[in-house]
């Protein structure tokens, strides 16, 4: 049975109030995330990468003499993929058109397709799918002389990358811990040790339960095949709660954080962004938490 690693490049769709800045984006265009793909392919498993025809045209221009396999493409978007783009733009609209000038950076449409992309990249033969964003070696969580990247490929050494750094943390041991820990647990979502208070609010009016004191940030998502069949119901459901009844622009951070309180996933915790080597940041649970006694489950965050 294979392990499949998918995530998307993709330039997302932006939305400028009138006389204001634009939002619901980053402003990052597919080239700035060249680097994180090659850090993917060094975790020497099938990788699916969704973007368009001249995306990948260049990532193969770029990566064909630094990797072992290139990916495997499919020219597919997040539009394509999430049959709620349509509504969750129409949503958010509307809630940044209630403050345009506060900061929205993040794309709606694009995290919540994830889930989406997950299930689209399964052939017959999938036993295990590994989301993970594109970004996540990105210099500003993981120190570059350990692995991290820069966004500008132009001025990435590569030779601070797997093979030629030993102290590099994407490579095909780190894939091996993370495909080997699926199949012992049935699943994983990365998260943070809180949660914002008006999150916790909605998930417990609507659920009439104490969540934990645990928040996702679905960096790296992983599911086998059954599991990520079987939460798609629940999954649909909560984006159609969102759209009907919350009152501020959401991402699958949301999402995974109401259905963690119905499944209770395995997780893996990160308390801080900064990119040192530091106990609690991204560096400290790629390198030594992907393990299975590190993972954690909802009694560990209960709130007093």
């Amino acid at each position: 049975m294979i392990d499949t690693i998918c995530t998307v490049v993709e330039e997302v769709e932006s939305y400028s109030p009138p006389g204001c800045a634009s939002t619901l984006t980053r402003n990052f265009t597919p080239d700035h995330y060249i680097t994180g793909i090659k850090t993917l392919c060094d975790l020497h498993k099938p990788i699916i990468v969704y973007c368009k025809p001249e995306v990948e045209k260049m990532i193969c221009e770029v990566l064909n003499d630094k990797v072992d396999r290139l990916p495997i493409f499919k020219n597919l978007s997040s539009k394509d993929i999430n049959p709620y783009y349509d509504q969750i733009l129409e949503f958010s609209k509307k809630i940044v058109d209630k403050n345009p000038t506060g900061v929205f950076c993040w794309n709606p449409m694009l995290t919540t397709a994830k889930y989406f992309f997950m299930l689209d990249c399964m052939s017959k033969d999938t036993k295990k799918v590994l989301w993970v964003d594109a970004g996540l070696s990105n210099e500003s969580y993981v120190p570059e002389d350990k692995g991290g990247t820069w966004h500008n490929y132009k001025q990435q050494d590569w030779k601070k990358l797997y093979p030629h750094n030993d102290e590099a943390i994407f490579n095909p041991e780190l894939g091996k811990r993370l495909f080997n820990l699926l199949e012992i647990t049935d699943g994983f979502v990365t998260g943070i040790p809180y949660v914002g208070v008006e999150q916790a609010q909605f998930i417990e009016k609507h659920r009439n339960k104490r969540i934990p004191y645990w928040s996702a940030s679905p960096a790296m998502i992983g599911f086998v095949r059954e599991k990520l069949e079987r939460i798609k119901k629940s999954y649909i459901e909560a984006l159609e709660l969102y759209i009907s009844n919350y009152d501020r622009i959401f991402t699958d951070i949301e999402i995974f954080t109401y259905l963690n309180s119905y499944f209770n996933f395995s997780k893996f915790v990160f308390e801080k962004f900064d990119p040192t080597t530091e106990k609690g940041t991204i560096y400290d649970t790629i390198k030594n938490n992907i393990k299975h006694d590190k993972i954690r489950f909802n009694h560990t965050f209960i709130r007093k």
